[in-house]
């Protein structure tokens, strides 16, 4: 399943909108699809914990430069999904 979503068609998308489109799915119940969101990101984060820009066609990176805030979107969306799911072993997981 493809989590990453563009600004339009062929667009490109940044890390924050698989988070933005994960708590409103939490909100709507499809567990399967937030926690999918997550390890889209789990699976595209760098050894450091960064994670690049922008990217295209799911996980092709379009701008390697790093964005730190990321890790903020990312921080923010897993305490949404703690807040409406209470699942310790996904928290401690991510």
């Amino acid at each position: 399943m493809q989590t990453a979503m563009g600004w339009g068609p062929g667009g490109h998308s940044v890390p924050g909108n698989p988070v933005g489109a994960a708590m409103a799915l939490g909100v709507g119940g499809y567990r399967d699809h937030t926690d999918a969101a997550y390890h889209w990101l789990e699976g595209i984060q760098h050894a450091d914990g960064s994670w690049c820009s922008y990217y295209v066609a799911g996980d092709v990176v379009e701008d390697p430069r790093r964005d730190t805030n990321v890790s903020l979107y990312v921080a923010v969306g897993l305490w949404h999904h703690w807040r409406i799911f209470r699942d310790v072993s996904f928290i401690t997981a991510m």
